[in-house]
């Protein structure tokens, strides 16, 4: 899953008179950020997908078919068969 997060350029940094070894310890420390947020989303997605699982396995009820019962078997047309006009 893709990530979008905002990290200031070192062009804009300039602007703002930051020097380059507090850029680059600012620089990593976000990029640590990165991970910890990628984690989140996966959490977070992990929880979505077992939520919406739930939802829809609740109104799903499993049918057992044994030898003995009757069933209807569908017989699907060719495609050169079409049936529409």
């Amino acid at each position: 899953m893709p990530l979008k997060i905002k990290i200031s350029s070192l062009r804009i940094l300039k602007d703002i008179e930051l020097d380059e070894s507090e850029w680059a310890r600012l620089r990593f420390e976000w990029l640590n950020l990165i991970d910890e947020k990628r984690l989140v989303v996966i959490c977070h997605h992990q929880l979505y997908q077992s939520i919406m699982a739930k939802a829809y396995n609740k109104k799903v009820r499993p049918k057992v078919f044994k030898e003995e019962y009757l069933v209807l078997k569908k017989i699907s047309l060719a495609s050169r068969e079409d049936q529409s006009k």
